[in-house]
């Protein structure tokens, strides 16, 4: 196929370009000739004579046409095809050295291909279907110095939008869409709604697919008409694709809605995620406090440049707006700065961490391409020990050592081309592997990974600047070659060949045992994480999570939440159940101490915590997670609204809060509840239940306060139900919340293992892909040992021969190969300890809980590449003592 290619590129060649440069070159002769002639006529020669003349001079025509089609540089183009054609002969020949470089350097470029083709459509991928999008920018707030972003209140982004002149205006969005439910004829299904400002799709510059998006002119005193866009997705499932849905209702949490237009196809705004509909601040009863509180942000902003206005000049100008804000507003909360950044995808307090987390990816995607070019270089490096008479013959017949370079090089383009062609393909394959290993966030999101021209380029780029740096070495040392001591086959003049083999087979070993080191770092960072004791027990707990506004339940919703309690508690295989707001694997809700009772004493600054956790669990939520009172007593029916108001703290809570005093009988700071909106009356503590950690956090546990639902209403609950080992029952509960309610969607669905799993994603990550990794850049520097190795017992067959005729040992013989191949090993072990070193250093900033020093790792490490390379070097030596004596000589 591709000497096809190489064949139909060099007619093309032939056609358009060396049949037009002929004519040219032919137009040119003919008018050198006339002049030439013209001057011998001058001279007194007769026609006849001084064409003649002018004949000989120029010479033969095909002679002067090519010495032109060389001086016009038109020449490489044909030498480039030959080396193209003579190096598809030479790899023909050996095709089983082809597929295991290819299938090396693919699995090198395709991982690097596969990381930077997630982080571009993350950080670089312009967003489909808006308009001039490179004018777009981010708008955030942020304290000087931090790059957390907080979001700014509807009020705040009025006055950007008034004061801003270098854009031509300014938008509102809520970060992460929500839950909402659609109703239908079939009940009603849980989709994601997320509220922007009147003028998003028009500052955004978007397009409908159908009827129109909402504007700025469709705003009246503030408050937008009940209307919504909808995604081009839930126009194809819902409506068909039918136009006629325009205008049409549609009901959101049981709210009507008039559909305005759809979304293009593709379309997701100007963030990662992908609601299903987008809604107008103001647009419903809930967001009437949003227009008008000032000191809370719920949303982010972004903004477009006027023509001619740079980033620099927006960002200028917004602090300078901010600083206004400040002054004019004085109650607000200070110490925050405006900034602007180029539009993303993700939101700007992520923009770092995940820029860090793609940079840690790729610079270890990166060592397994350069163990792999490394491999290939020794092995082009052994080739071309075999090829030393060719080349020695084509150097003593005239060939240059430019243009023996300029062969070899194109050989080795050759294979970094098969192999980058093959990476593309299988990072394919890679790329939506490690999409599914992404966190499972309950956000609905897409990522366009698809093959884009900078993903092409970087392919390209990788392959080529890898080709050169790989070939390059043996291609010079090739080049090198003693002719006279070559074609006497003199074994001296490879020696110098086996010291780079050498050297590339250390660089092997070095970086594969930073992979291994970092695999074996994450692994026992996950293994730390699963093993701790998180105080409950997650296995054989089914979640469900539903959220009770949206069938427009008020206080109503307390004894529908006790009768969903009592059906889920009724069905076969169910052993407990219960309902609480948070899970054991959340942060819970962190309230502040603003408030402590008179008769406390003076509390201990180092023991007295700023903050603790809040969570509201029904009866039975601590026998269903199996956390054990360690004293009092459980929630029971008797704690309801009327009654007293009662707390159940943790053991840590207990310690902090009363400084060693039984808990027991003590109240909760009544301030505290009052000023966030529950049960003002101070809650009495009747029990103390053990401490619960939530994996993949920070070790300390915080404290926390278990209140009684049935004292606090809280329309979004988790239904949690203990069953039988192996029974499920998303069914069952669905079901039952459909006989219910039909209008009620499942939000989430899910069992309580899998959620701790996702509290630990990042760290089973880590482990995934640097344990990959690592086991290929082991198996890459075993090949590379057992090369060089074998590559030294065939050169010095004769010295073996030698030895044993003179009496050497096979123990001898053994060890002297051992310690050819076990001493790169030892060099390259010990430059790798050395960077794998620095490199655990610079991890314990990645917020992965890598342990400053783990001696066990390292020195695993060490020994695993001992007993990899004495496999390596088993059949090498195996073959070094069983050479003949006389075999070998009389071969010499």
């Amino acid at each position: 196929m591709i000497s096809w290619l190489c064949r139909l590129f060099a007619r093309l060649h032939a056609l358009f370009f060396q049949s037009r440069l002929d004519r040219q070159l032919d137009e040119e002769l003919n008018m050198h000739i006339e002049l030439l002639i013209e001057e011998n006529i001058q001279r007194g020669m007769n026609p006849e004579t001084a064409r003649r003349e002018a004949r000989l001079k120029v010479g033969s025509r095909d002679a002067a046409k090519e010495l032109h089609r060389d001086a016009r540089a038109f020449r490489f183009v044909d030498d480039f095809l030959q080396d193209v054609r003579y190096s598809m002969r030479v790899l023909v020949r050996n095709p089983l050295f082809i597929l295991l470089a290819a299938l090396s350097l693919a699995i090198g470029i395709g991982a690097d291909t596969t990381v930077f083709s997630v982080a571009n459509a993350l950080l670089f991928r312009r967003p489909a279907g808006i308009r001039e999008p490179n004018r777009l920018i981010d708008i955030s707030q942020a304290k000087p110095g931090r790059i957390d972003v907080r979001e700014v209140s509807y009020p705040q982004y009025i006055d950007i939008q008034e004061r801003a002149s270098t854009l031509d205006g300014v938008f509102l969005y809520e970060p992460m869409p929500r839950p909402v439910s659609l109703s239908g004829r079939d009940g009603a299904e849980s989709i994601f709604a997320t509220t922007v400002s009147v003028n998003y799709f028009e500052v955004l510059g978007a397009q409908p697919a159908a009827g129109r998006f909402f504007n700025s002119n469709d705003s009246t005193n503030g408050r937008s008409e009940p209307f919504a866009v909808i995604s081009y997705s839930l126009w194809q499932q819902h409506f068909k694709r039918d136009t006629g849905a325009i205008g049409q209702t549609i009901r959101i949490n049981h709210e009507a809605y008039a559909v305005l237009g759809v979304a293009s196809e593709g379309f997701q705004g100007s963030s990662i995620t992908t609601p299903d509909v987008w809604l107008p601040v103001g647009g419903t009863p809930q967001d009437s406090l949003r227009l008008t509180m000032r000191g809370v942000g719920w949303a982010l902003m972004g903004g477009r440049l006027k023509p001619g206005a740079t980033t620099a000049q927006a960002a200028a100008e917004l602090k300078a707006i901010g600083t206004a804000l400040a002054n004019d507003h004085p109650n607000e909360k200070r110490g925050l700065e405006l900034r602007v950044a180029d539009l993303s995808p993700i939101p700007g307090n992520l923009v770092l961490p995940v820029t860090g987390i793609f940079t840690l990816m790729i610079a270890f995607v990166s060592l397994v391409l350069v163990i792999a070019c490394a491999n290939l270089a020794g092995v082009l490096l052994s080739r071309a020990t075999k090829r030393r008479r060719e080349i020695a013959v084509r150097l003593a017949i005239g060939a240059g050592r430019y243009r023996l370079i300029r062969q070899l090089l194109t050989e080795t383009l050759m294979i970094f081309s098969i192999g980058g062609v093959a990476g593309l393909l299988l990072s394919r394959g890679l790329t939506a592997l490690l999409i599914s290993q992404l966190p499972k966030t309950g956000i609905p999101f897409h990522l366009s990974t698809g093959l884009d021209g900078r993903v092409a380029a970087f392919t390209l780029g990788l392959s080529l600047i890898s080709a050169v740096l790989c070939g390059l070495a043996p291609a010079l040392q090739s080049s090198k070659t003693d002719v006279i001591s070559t074609l006497k086959n003199d074994a001296t003049a490879t020696t110098h060949r086996s010291r780079a083999q050498n050297v590339f087979v250390i660089a092997q070993v070095a970086f594969s045992i930073i992979l291994v080191v970092a695999a074996g770092l994450f692994i026992g960072a996950l293994r730390r994480m699963i093993s701790l004791d998180l105080g409950y027990d997650p296995h054989n707990v089914e979640l469900a999570t539903v959220d009770l506004s949206m069938a427009q339940y008020g206080e109503t919703g307390r004894p529908f939440i006790r009768e969903l309690d009592e059906r889920i508690r009724a069905l076969p295989g169910v052993q407990e159940s219960t309902i609480a707001a948070l899970l054991p694997t959340d942060a819970g809700i962190r309230i502040g101490l603003r408030d402590v009772k008179a008769d406390s004493p003076p509390p201990d600054p180092d023991q007295q915590p700023s903050s603790v956790a809040w969570n509201f669990v029904g009866p039975g939520y601590f026998s269903t997670m199996k956390i054990p009172f360690l004293d009092g007593r459980d929630f029971d029916a008797g704690d309801q609204t009327e009654s007293q108001p009662v707390a159940i703290v943790s053991e840590t809570a207990a310690r902090k809060l009363w400084l060693g005093r039984n808990a027991i009988g003590q109240y909760l700071p009544a301030g505290v509840l009052a000023s966030e909106g529950v049960n003002a009356r101070a809650a009495l503590v009747v029990g103390v239940v053990r401490d619960v950690r939530s994996m993949g956090r920070d070790a300390r546990i915080a404290p926390l306060i278990y209140r009684p639902l049935q004292q606090q209403y809280l329309p979004r609950v988790t239904i949690a139900a203990r069953t039988t080992p192996g029974h499920r029952l998303a069914g069952e509960i669905r079901a039952a919340l459909f006989s219910m309610n039909p209008n009620l969607p499942i939000l989430t669905s899910q069992t309580l293992e899998e959620a701790a799993d996702a509290n630990v994603a990042g760290q089973r990550g880590a482990a995934s892909v640097t344990g990959g990794l690592g086991l290929v850049g082991l198996l890459l520097a075993s090949i590379g040992v057992y090369g060089v190795t074998a590559y030294t017992v065939a050169q010095r067959t004769r010295e073996i021969g030698i030895r044993m005729a003179l009496g050497a040992q096979r123990s001898q013989v053994t060890r002297m190969v051992l310690r050819q191949g076990m001493s790169v090993v030892g060099i390259g072990s010990t430059i790798g300890l050395a960077l794998a070193f620095i490199a655990s250093r610079l991890l314990q900033g990645s917020m992965l809980n890598i342990p400053p020093t783990d001696v066990a790792t390292f020195a695993g490490a060490a020994a695993l590449f001992i007993v990899v390379g004495l496999i390596a070097c088993c059949v090498p030596v195996h073959r070094a003592t069983r050479i003949d004596a006389m075999s070998a000589l009389r071969h010499e």
